[in-house]
């Protein structure tokens, strides 16, 4: 018997059919997390979290689509958890920033400050971050 033809529903009641399942879909699993996350130790973590998820969830999984669709949506939450947990941090130190990018650094730090206090602004500029009293229409 082809391993895609194994329904999930008899994975639920039988290891060795759910074993199929992972021996068939553990490589795509892994490429996938690997591609996302590039770093293999987390690729492996991941796709071990998610054959570990899909186990526990196999008693609450019905036929009402394909299971590659059922599973993959796990792995693409698990890899979004993932991110949530530890978000990459991008070191801004050592970076070569030309001369436009800092003045568009330096020009969007000036806008936050005076966002923060307004009254250094010209009048106009201070209208929609201070009550005038006026009223928009």
């Amino acid at each position: 018997m082809d391993v895609d033809q194994i329904p999930a529903t008899k994975a639920k009641r039988n290891l060795a059919a759910f074993e199929r399942q992972y021996r068939r879909w553990v490589a795509p699993v892994y490429r996938y997390c690997r591609y996302r996350v590039n770093n293999d130790k987390e690729a492996e973590d991941l796709t071990s979290q998610v054959f570990l998820k899909v186990y526990e969830q196999l008693p609450n999984y019905t036929e009402q689509g394909q299971f590659p669709a059922w599973l993959f949506t796990i792995v693409r939450n698990q890899v979004t958890d993932h991110y949530r947990a530890d978000p990459p941090v991008v070191p801004l130190e050592g970076l070569d920033l030309g001369a436009e990018q800092t003045g568009l650094l330096d020009r969007a730090a000036q806008a936050e400050d005076l966002k923060r206090h307004p009254s250094c602004c010209p009048e106009w500029w201070q209208y929609p971050y201070r009550s005038t009293g006026r009223q928009t229409a």
